[in-house]
């Protein structure tokens, strides 16, 4: 499909993972691997997850799903962790759906339901070398954790807490944002206005 065949859906609906939505979930986390071999980060470092294995995953992680127009067009899978912290485990948009809002529409979720509970931050572990991944998320509040500067004191807590975490080992750059309004592009309406 060209650049100029696609079209953004309709109507994008988010869920939590639904049972019938395993298979296709497992196939985006799959292609998503596919571009992160060609940046390097090969099977030793992420491994796609079948659908058992994001099953699994909904006992300590919410997996929220993107529908457009009735197919998953992205998830994104998220932990609520001391203190207090939503951190994103992984926001993957199928290839044909990305550019089209589907992965703002999942932090702006996101951000929705961390500032309900009372979650203020929000952290992301993203690969070097992961460009579009780093420009999607500066463009929407996110800013990358930088030793020795400025940060709340709630993500240096969460930074102590987790320093052992896979998610933050070798080729991963941590980024954070506060969740109100989380998925805002500055110039355009808050999500909140646009309901």
């Amino acid at each position: 499909m060209t650049e100029q065949e696609r079209k953004p859906p309709v109507k994008i609906r988010i869920t939590k993972l639904q049972e019938a939505q395993l298979a296709e979930v497992a196939a985006i986390d799959a292609e998503v691997g596919e571009i992160y071999a060609e940046i390097g980060v090969g099977p030793e470092l992420f491994t796609p997850r079948n659908d058992i294995d994001l099953g699994r995953m909904t006992r300590d992680h919410d997996i929220l799903v993107a529908e457009g127009d009735d197919h998953v067009a992205g998830f994104l899978i998220w932990a609520d962790q001391a203190p207090g912290v939503a951190f994103i485990n992984s926001l993957h948009v199928d290839p044909d759906h990305q550019r089209l809002g589907v992965g703002t529409r999942l932090l702006r979720e996101l951000g929705e339901r961390a500032t309900a509970h009372g979650i203020g931050l929000c952290t992301v572990a993203i690969w070097e070398g992961a460009a579009w991944a780093m420009s999607f998320l500066a463009v929407r509040g996110f800013q990358p954790y930088e030793a020795g500067s400025q940060m709340p004191s709630k993500l240096l807590a969460w930074l102590e807490a987790n320093e052992d975490s896979p998610h933050l080992g070798p080729r991963r750059q941590l980024w954070w944002a506060e969740t109100d309004g989380l998925g805002t592009i500055p110039g355009l309406p808050r999500p909140d206005s646009v309901r």
